[in-house]
C-alpha cells in the first residue's frame, strides 16, 4: 500500500492508506485461558512494530489470543447461501443466496471497508444460491452454477466492477451447486465436485477460459464428493484438507504439493508418512 502508515488512537491500532482512510482496524484483543476465562490484553505500537502484551492475570495455559469482532454497516438485503468475493479495489461483493422469505434472489451489494457501509450494485442475470464465485485476473468476477427454487444451474456470468453490471458467458456441461471453483495460475478457473438437482454428489470437473468465455470438461475427481473434504489453493501450491475425514481419497492427514494440472486428472499426489501415494 503506497503512502500508507499505522497509527494508534485511544488503544485502537489503524492501518491507513495514502489518503488517510482506515483500511484495517485492530481493537485491544483479549485472551481466553485453558479454563475458558477471558482476560483483556493490550496492544501498542513501537515504530512500525505491533506489540501485544498479555495480562498479569493470565496463569492457565494454553491460551487463545482473539482480536474479536466488531459490528459494521448493515447490508442492503438479506443474504444467506450466498457468495462473498474480494474485488481488486478492496471492496467485498455479496451476491445471491436466499432472502428474508427464503426464496432465492439475484441481488448483489458492495462493502466498503474504509466507510463500513454497503451499497447495492448490479443484480445477476438470474437468481442463484449455493453458486461459486471467483475473482479473475482481469478484475472481473465469474459466477458459476448454483440453483434456483427448482433446479441446479449450468449457466455462468461475469461481473464488471467498472460498469457494475453482469453479463452472461459460457454454459457448463454440468448443472450443479455447492461446487468448488478456484483460479489457476494460468488465469483459467477450475470448477469441481458439488451436487446435482437430485442432491447427488458429483465427480465432474470443468475449466473456464476467460479468453474465449467457454468451459470445457477436464479430468474428473477420483470419488464423487471429494471436494467436500478438500479445497484447492493453487496460490499456496498445495491442497488442504478442509473438513471431515477423507477416507475414500486419503487414509490419513495429508497435503499435496502440486495443484491440479489443466490437462490431466484432478487427483493430486498425497504425502503420507513420508511417502508419495495416489488418492
Amino acid at each position: 500500500m503506497t503512502g500508507g502508515h499505522v497509527r494508534q488512537l485511544d488503544g485502537v491500532v489503524e492501518v491507513l492508506d495514502g489518503q488517510g482512510n482506515a483500511r484495517l482496524r485492530l481493537e485491544p484483543p483479549f485472551v481466553v485461558d485453558a479454563r475458558g476465562e477471558r482476560h483483556e490484553a493490550g496492544v501498542s505500537l513501537d515504530g512500525s512494530r505491533l506489540n501485544v502484551s498479555l495480562p498479569a492475570s493470565l496463569h492457565h495455559y494454553p491460551a487463545l489470543l482473539d482480536p474479536g469482532w466488531v459490528t459494521t454497516g448493515k447490508m442492503v438485503s438479506v443474504h444467506y447461501s450466498h457468495t462473498l468475493t474480494t474485488l481488486s479495489n478492496g471492496k467485498v461483493m455479496a451476491c445471491g443466496g436466499r432472502g428474508p422469505n427464503g426464496f432465492t434472489h439475484d441481488k448483489c451489494e458492495l462493502y466498503d471497508p474504509p466507510t463500513g457501509t454497503w451499497t447495492a450494485t448490479g443484480s445477476m442475470t438470474t437468481v442463484r444460491k449455493y453458486q461459486a464465485a471467483v475473482l479473475l485476473k482481469n478484475g472481473k468476477v465469474l459466477a458459476l452454477g448454483g440453483e434456483n427454487e427448482m433446479d441446479a444451474r449450468d449457466s455462468t456470468e461475469l461481473y464488471d466492477p467498472a460498469t457494475g453490471k453482469w453479463t452472461a458467458t459460457g454454459s457448463m456441461a454440468t448443472r450443479w451447486y455447492n461446487h468448488r471453483a478456484v483460479l489457476l495460475p494460468s488465469g483459467k478457473v477450475l470448477a469441481v465436485g458439488g451436487q446435482d438437482y437430485l442432491d447427488k454428489y458429483l465427480s465432474s470437473a470443468e475449466l473456464y477460459d476467460p479468453a474465449t468465455g467457454l468451459l470445457t470438461t477436464t479430468g474428473s475427481l477420483a470419488y464423487p464428493g471429494a471436494d467436500r473434504w478438500c479445497s484447492c489453493s493453487p496460490l499456496a501450491r498445495r491442497w488442504r484438507r478442509a473438513e471431515g475425514a477423507a477416507k475414500r481419497s486419503c487414509a490419513a492427514a495429508w497435503s499435496c504439493t502440486t495443484p491440479p494440472q489443466e490437462s490431466g486428472s484432478t487427483t493430486a499426489p498425497c504425502r503420507r508418512r513420508g511417502k508419495i501415494t495416489r488418492g
